[in-house]
């Protein structure tokens, strides 16, 4: 069970560092919430990672993402492959943190199943709409499904943040 605890505290990392994220808008402390969200988010990784390895591929992915970050600056192509990688650290830490849900909560492991799902379905959808935004006549509709995407992107997001949130307190 100590494990599950330090599993939980490292959860607990993930979600403030989500948190965090959310206000990196504002003009001002935007870019430090910005680098705080990112260092917090990958110590609770590694936290969790000492205990289930989805967790410590999920930090190793995401440490990599940030040496894709950088390399995007010359090869804005990359963006794409930033894309997948993020969906593979969100699919490990909903699937990880969902398997370990099952022996004490198993609605809120369902509910990661379905978050990591909801967001792959976004990422494909606005991924093909961004190509389809090229041909004529059907851009105008592949515009619409990108912005119906984004709306449910946003809420896979805050679903994610729950998730992490109640996992953490599931998981104590």
């Amino acid at each position: 069970m100590s494990g599950y605890r330090t599993v939980s505290d490292g959860l607990m990392m993930v979600f403030i560092g989500q948190i965090l994220a959310i206000f990196t808008f504002l003009p001002v402390v935007g870019g430090i919430l910005a680098i705080a969200s990112v260092i917090v988010q990958l110590a609770g990784l590694y936290k969790a990672g000492r205990e289930e390895e989805g967790y410590r591929m999920a930090f190793v992915l995401s440490v990599f993402l940030i040496f894709l970050a950088i390399a995007e600056l010359v090869l804005p192509g990359l963006r794409l492959i930033s894309a997948i990688i993020g969906m593979v650290v969100l699919y490990c830490v909903c699937i990880t943190t969902a398997d370990l849900l099952d022996h004490c909560d198993y609605e809120t492991a369902q509910w990661g199943r379905t978050v990591w799902k909801i967001c792959l379905g976004c990422t494909i959808t606005a991924a093909v709409c961004a190509l389809l935004a090229f041909v004529p006549l059907v851009n105008v509709l592949a515009y619409l499904t990108m912005i119906i995407a984004m709306v449910v992107s946003v809420i896979g997001a805050v679903l994610y943040v729950v998730f992490l949130y109640q996992a953490s307190n599931s998981l104590r």
